[in-house]
C-alpha cells in the first residue's frame, strides 16, 4: 500500500534549510512580476545564459534565455535530442493577487483631512486581509524623462476600532466584513494652503514632483503594484514553515526553476517558462496563452538549423509539460 514519505525523514535537515534560506531571499525581492523575471534572469547569467537574441547558433549543453515586457521568461538548455523530438518543460506563474492603483488615483478627504490612493483589485484577494498591515508601492512610471523605478514604503489602509465597528460586524458576511470600496490607501495628513483653503493631495503632489520627479498624469501610464511590505519569515516554534506574500504561485516558480537549472546536460531540451496574468485568467500577451513559447520554440529550431513548419509542429506535439 502506497505511503507519502515524510520529507524531514527523507532529505537532510541543512539540505532542507539551505535552499529555504534561498527561497526566502527570493521571495522577498521579488515581490512583482517584473522582480520575478529580473531575479530569475540575474540567477540565470551567473550561470553562463545567453540572451537567445544574441546567440547566432545553438548545441548540445547551451544554456538560452528570453524574456518579453519583463514579465515573463523562458529559459532553455539544449539536449542532445533533436528538437523535433519534443522538450521538457516546467512553468509556473510569477503573478500574485494584490492591489493596484487606479489610472489617476489620487484623492483627497477633506472632511477626514486625508490624501488617500484609490485602487482596484488583481486575482482574488480576501478584502479584510489587508487592512492594517504594511504595504509598499513598487514598479515603473513613464515619465517625460524616461523609465522611473519606484518603490515606496510606509503606507497602510485602516479599519474601524472594533468598539466602532459592532454594528458593521453584526450586519456583514464575513466575506463583506471590507468591502473592496473601503479599501482606500492613506498616503498624507499635512495640508498645503492654497488660494481657496487647504489640500492635502497638492502636498502629495508635491512631494511626488520633488521627491520622485513624478506628475499626476505619469500615473496614467505606469505599471505600479501595492503588495504587503513583510518580510518573509519562518514559523513555528521549530522554523520548520515559512510565511510569506505570493506563495501562489512563487513557491512553483523558485522550486521549478531550481529542479530545471540544478540539472547537468540532458538527453531531451529542458524548458522553463514563468508566465503572468494567470490570476486574472491568462488574458494578455504575457501569460500562458500568448505566442511567447511558440517564438522561442521556432527560434530555437532556426538557431538549431532544423526550423521548418512541419519540425516546428513535430515539437510541440511530442513536448512533454508539468505546469506547475
Amino acid at each position: 500500500m502506497y505511503s507519502r514519505k515524510i520529507a524531514w525523514n527523507v532529505l537532510k535537515r541543512e539540505e532542507i534549510e539551505a535552499f529555504a534560506r534561498d527561497y526566502i531571499n527570493f521571495i522577498n525581492a521579488a515581490k512583482t512580476e517584473r522582480e520575478v523575471v529580473n531575479a530569475l534572469v540575474n540567477y540565470a547569467t551567473k550561470r553562463n545564459f545567453k540572451r537567445l537574441e544574441e546567440v547566432t547558433s545553438i548545441k548540445p549543453g547551451e544554456r538560452v534565455y528570453s524574456t518579453f515586457k519583463n514579465k515573463t521568461a523562458i529559459f532553455a538548455v539544449i539536449g542532445r535530442k533533436s528538437l523535433k523530438d519534443g522538450v521538457r518543460l516546467i512553468a509556473a506563474h510569477g503573478d500574485s493577487p494584490r492591489l493596484d492603483p487606479k489610472p489617476l488615483p489620487i484623492m483627497e478627504d477633506t472632511d477626514a483631512q486625508l490624501a488617500l490612493l484609490n485602487i482596484g483589485f488583481y486575482g482574488g484577494i480576501v478584502t479584510y486581509h489587508w487592512v492594517n498591515i504594511p504595504l509598499e508601492l513598487r514598479g515603473i512610471v513613464a515619465t517625460k524623462k524616461g523609465i522611473k523605478k519606484i518603490r515606496i514604503p510606509n503606507l497602510i489602509i485602516t479599519d474601524l476600532l472594533p468598539h466602532l465597528s459592532k454594528k458593521k460586524f453584526a450586519e456583514r458576511k464575513g466575506s463583506e466584513v471590507v468591502k473592496g470600496e473601503e479599501l482606500k490607501i492613506l498616503i498624507a495628513n499635512i495640508p498645503v494652503k492654497e488660494e481657496q483653503g487647504y489640500s492635502w493631495k497638492s502636498h502629495v503632489l508635491k512631494i511626488l514632483a520633488e521627491k520622485y520627479d513624478i506628475e499626476e498624469e505619469d500615473f496614467i501610464s505606469a505599471d505600479l503594484e501595492i503588495v504587503p511590505a513583510l518580510e518573509a519569515r519562518e514559523i513555528g516554534f521549530d522554523s520548520s514553515m515559512i510565511a510569506a506574500y505570493g506563495h501562489d504561485d512563487r513557491v512553483c516558480v523558485y522550486t521549478g526553476f531550481r529542479a530545471f537549472i540544478d540539472l547537468e546536460e540532458t538527453e531531451y531540451t529542458r524548458v522553463f517558462w514563468v508566465v503572468d496574468k494567470e490570476e486574472i485568467g491568462s488574458e494578455a500577451n504575457t501569460s500562458a496563452q500568448s505566442e511567447f513559447f511558440k517564438y522561442f520554440i521556432a527560434k530555437l529550431l532556426e538557431l538549431s538549423g532544423e526550423y521548418s513548419e512541419i519540425a516546428f509542429r513535430e515539437c510541440l506535439l511530442k513536448t512533454k509539460a508539468v505546469s506547475a
